[in-house]
């Protein structure tokens, strides 16, 4: 755990977006790099890595202080990059970025 990350949740929660940020800027390269291993795409990561975020933020409040946020911020990751990967849903095409076949 970072040394500040326990206050900066606490008062995400409460609805600083300071805070929030601090997080953000904390766990932006484990988030993007698992979004990257997932996905394959430097662009896909970066979309991936904002939905993780932006979901991460609408859900804030549900998050359990008794358990790692890491954990809990990349469980989120790893759900929005299987739900975005065409291969994992056995899609033929990234809507937008080739041709459906």
């Amino acid at each position: 755990m970072l040394v500040n990350e326990s206050e900066w949740l606490i008062k995400a929660q409460r609805g600083d977006p300071e805070a929030f940020t601090c997080l953000l800027e904390a766990y932006q390269r484990p988030v993007f790099n698992l979004c990257y291993r997932m996905l394959g795409n430097a662009q896909d990561a970066e979309d991936a890595a904002q939905e993780t975020f932006l979901r991460a933020y609408q859900h804030l409040k549900r998050y359990d202080n008794s358990r790692p946020f890491s954990t809990w911020l990349l469980s989120i990751a790893a759900h929005y990059g299987n739900r975005s990967d065409p291969k994992a849903q056995g899609a033929n095409c990234v809507s937008g970025r080739t041709t459906c076949t």
